[in-house]
């Protein structure tokens, strides 16, 4: 369980195109005290939702179909460059 309440608010994105991995993984955090979680199971919308949700932490699979965890990990620190500089892009 999980003591300080600033660490209950953080979002957390997992990106696993395994289902159980992301049920196993969510029922880990939520036991822990997590509760603000979204999950993604198809790699292709990642970012999409990534942008929509606005984790503080992503859980990313690296081994997937489509777009693999290397891609989305490349793409989303383009977008933090990108937000550093220009707040209201991302």
């Amino acid at each position: 369980m999980i003591s300080d309440p600033l660490f209950r608010r953080l979002k957390i994105l997992i990106v696993d195109d395994e289902p159980v991995n992301v049920a196993l993984l969510e029922d880990m955090l939520r036991t822990s005290g997590y509760h603000r979680i979204q999950s993604v199971i198809d790699s292709r919308t990642a970012l999409d939702v990534c942008a929509v949700f606005d984790p503080d932490l992503v859980l990313l699979d690296l081994m997937m179909p489509n777009v693999d965890g290397f891609m989305i990990l490349e793409s989303l620190r383009g977008a933090r460059a990108l937000k550093s500089f220009y707040p209201w892009w991302c």
